[in-house]
């Protein structure tokens, strides 16, 4: 079974200084999974993680939720006639929808969509390929499958290459980075995206597989996010 855990970094241009960076370098790549999988068959689990930066603090999915809703309580909650008790119900809904999908698990690898990212299964080992195919700024460099006229991305002048290789009982990290536009406001704000994956075959996983040891083999696609 294949073990990925995506992990995703956001902030705005307010946390673009040199203090935001600061704050960013000490974020870490890899996190403890507090659930797995009742036993390791073919497929692929995924462990979702969203965290986000606000000036000097790093809040998760659950923490941020509960900022909002104190920070937007007047300008958004009042103006709209929400009464305390509304803004609370709703704040544990979405934390009760976070919860539900942080966990994941498919019978083939392919079956969650991975933002560029390509999984494939070859000789009892997996090809992981970064295949930027959307996302700002554009990558381009080697496309593998430019002359492959069964790939979605022949003859395209992109960035699609092989990241690395896992044998059975490997760990590979996949860093790219982001610069994305809210649709309401028009604003940008940018994201750092972490795959960790881990090829487990045959052995007990354990839940601080990611944290314990440094990965293998470590690809980056970091931008300048201007």
């Amino acid at each position: 079974m294949l073990f990925l855990q995506k992990i995703c970094l956001q902030w705005d241009k307010e946390e673009r200084g040199v203090n935001g960076e600061n704050v960013r370098r000490r974020f870490p790549h890899a996190y403890l999974m507090e659930k797995l999988p009742s036993k390791n068959e073919d497929g692929i689990f995924v462990h979702h993680l969203c965290f986000y930066q606000e000036q000097e603090s790093i809040l998760d999915a659950i923490q941020y939720e509960q900022y909002c809703s104190k920070k937007y309580f007047q300008t958004y909650f009042v103006q709209w006639g929400w009464e305390p008790e509304r803004i609370s119900q709703e704040v544990q809904k979405r934390i009760a929808w976070i919860k539900k999908f942080q966990y994941a698990c498919y019978n083939t690898v392919n079956a969650p969509r991975i933002q560029n990212l390509s999984i494939c299964e070859k000789e009892n080992k997996y090809e992981l390929s970064y295949e930027h195919d959307r996302g700002v700024p554009i990558r381009r460099g080697h496309n593998k499958d430019y002359q492959n006229i069964n790939s979605p991305f022949y003859g395209k002048d992109i960035l699609n290459e092989t990241a690395f290789v896992l044998s059975p009982g490997q760990y590979g990290s996949v860093i790219w980075n982001e610069r994305k536009t809210d649709y309401d406001t028009g604003a940008w704000y940018y994201q750092l995206h972490i795959y960790n994956l881990y090829y487990a075959s045959g052995e007990t996983v354990q839940k601080d597989c990611f944290i314990k040891r440094k990965p293998d083999y470590i690809y980056k696609q970091l931008a300048y996010l201007y």
